[in-house]
């Protein structure tokens, strides 16, 4: 049984195996960006805080149907829709986008600060339009009166429509504090496009910390990972990636994208955790890992990193 890398010229070398693992942990599925460590993200604990509301508010009287319709009527004047670019500012709290206006999940928040002000129930609503772009969804507030579920969306021409009344599909509904996420995640958003990767995470994990289903947020971490993981050549890394990517695939099952990064991931994992089992002479371990790398990324993974990973295989046995 062969436990050596010295062996015959077909066999691949310790050197061969470094490099090959080293070339399969750079396998990126968008252009990398450099990491940048520039202090902790911007800390807001409470999104829905706000100075302004109780001033703005405290001439909403009577029913909780008359102050919703109350409610809609006031935003829908005070508000301006000012478009998000994520590479260009970070999102608004509730007091910024009061004064300077905000994209519809700042308005969402808005909505919810003053039914927590009201002492109203209510919640959120992501939802895509059918035809707007894939990766662009809509976030509308809602309150909840006798049962009754009442959109509120101030870029909307009459309470309780959303939009401008198009065709939409229901991506997921929101408690209050669950929503409360949104923010981080947009704050995540801007840091990703400004390729400050430690504060994206940081910011992408506070949202986890208020809604832990959000399968992009998990999509998004699985990369960050895998670029950390890329740059140090730490295991805990790979984990973290493996780990984000496969949860980002089990919320949203039939995404394509999350599957083959959840592949990649995994087999890059597994290639790892073989290495380190093989230089430990545990080689019926890393051959474990080598076969698990295989069976993660069977449809994914090139033919010859495969096959790279088999010949590793024969030399634990």
């Amino acid at each position: 049984m062969r436990r050596t890398v010295n062996g015959p010229a077909n066999q691949p070398t310790r050197r061969e195996f470094i490099k090959f693992a080293a070339s399969v942990t750079a396998l990126a599925l968008i252009k990398p960006a450099e990491l940048l460590a520039e202090g902790p993200a911007k800390e807001v604990s409470n999104p829905l805080k706000s100075e302004k509301l109780p001033a703005l508010l405290k001439d909403i009287k009577g029913t909780d149907a008359e102050k919703i319709k109350q409610l809609f009527e006031l935003l829908k004047d005070k508000l301006k829709t000012v478009k998000s670019k994520y590479d260009d500012r970070p999102p608004r709290t509730v007091d910024e986008t009061l004064a300077k206006g905000g994209d519809c999940t700042e308005f969402a928040l808005v909505v919810l600060a003053s039914l927590k002000h009201l002492g109203l129930e209510g919640g959120a609503t992501i939802v895509h339009f059918k035809e707007a772009p894939e990766n662009m969804d809509h976030m509308v507030a809602h309150a909840s009166v006798y049962g009754n579920k009442i959109h509120i969306d101030p870029q909307a021409e009459k309470l309780g429509i959303i939009g401008d009344g198009k065709e939409y599909e229901k991506v997921s509904e929101l408690t209050i504090e669950e929503a409360k996420g949104m923010y981080h995640r947009e704050l995540g958003n801007h840091y990703f496009m400004k390729n400050k990767y430690d504060k994206a995470i940081e910011a992408f994990e506070q949202s986890l910390n208020f809604y832990e289903k959000d399968a992009y947020v998990h999509h998004k971490l699985g990369y960050l990972y895998q670029e950390k993981g890329k740059k140090s050549d730490d295991l805990e890394h790979k984990k973290k990636a493996y780990c984000h990517n496969k949860r980002s695939s089990e919320l949203n099952p039939d995404n394509e994208k999350y599957k083959k990064n959840t592949a990649m991931a995994g087999f890059n994992y597994e290639v790892k955790l073989g290495e380190k089992s093989f230089n430990e002479g545990e080689y019926s371990e890393a051959k474990t890992h080598f076969e698990n790398a295989i069976e993660l990324g069977k449809g994914y993974v090139p033919k010859e990193h495969i096959e790279m990973i088999e010949s590793y295989i024969k030399q634990c046995e």
